[in-house]
């Protein structure tokens, strides 16, 4: 009986997407990003974490690394699509050149902007950029975002819920 309800063997890509291919610069883009002074413990565990990441990395446990650095976000979203894409993984791929059109979306929570972006996505090959990650990365060092909601009911950043969508050309 159980054997009619077992799962079909799917498919693993190992893709692993680092900040840095050295493990101390790693583990210091890790912990940059918390916004309370971490504890020894916890930078011991994310030097360690890098490490291990780094042994598997040696090992081959990746069909493809990539590495972020500094680069803007398209670059690496083209980088990650072209890599499963040569793993046999079916994906749109991101044009060279410029991007032809942008597309923001933005509204109040809840007013639909995420079920536009994943039709465009979906529909229309558009790349789909979060303004939640943009924002996140813009303002890591700032008291702003801990600032919005202070003394309100909403949760923070709920003003601030946007999406982009990129139509390639």
């Amino acid at each position: 009986m159980a054997s009619r309800y077992a799962s079909e063997a799917r498919r693993e890509v190992h893709v692993l997407l680092r900040h840095t291919d050295q493990p101390a610069g790693e583990a210091s883009y890790a912990l940059a990003r918390d916004r309370v002074p971490p504890t020894d413990r916890y930078v011991e565990y994310q030097r360690r974490l890098a490490e291990a990441i780094d042994l598997q990395v040696d090992r081959g446990d990746y069909q493809a690394v990539i590495v972020r650095g500094d680069r803007p976000l398209l670059d690496v979203q083209r980088q990650i699509r072209e890599a499963v894409a040569q793993l046999g993984v079916p994906v749109t791929l991101l044009p060279p050149d410029r991007v032809e059109r942008l597309w923001v979306l933005a509204g109040m929570s809840e007013s639909g902007k995420s079920t536009v972006g994943e039709l465009l996505r979906t529909e229309h090959a558009v790349t789909r950029l979060k303004i939640g990650y943009l924002l996140r990365l813009t303002v890591i060092d700032s008291e702003w975002p801990s600032r919005i909601g202070r003394g309100t009911r909403q949760p923070r950043r709920r003003c601030c819920r946007k999406r982009f969508c990129v139509l390639p050309s």
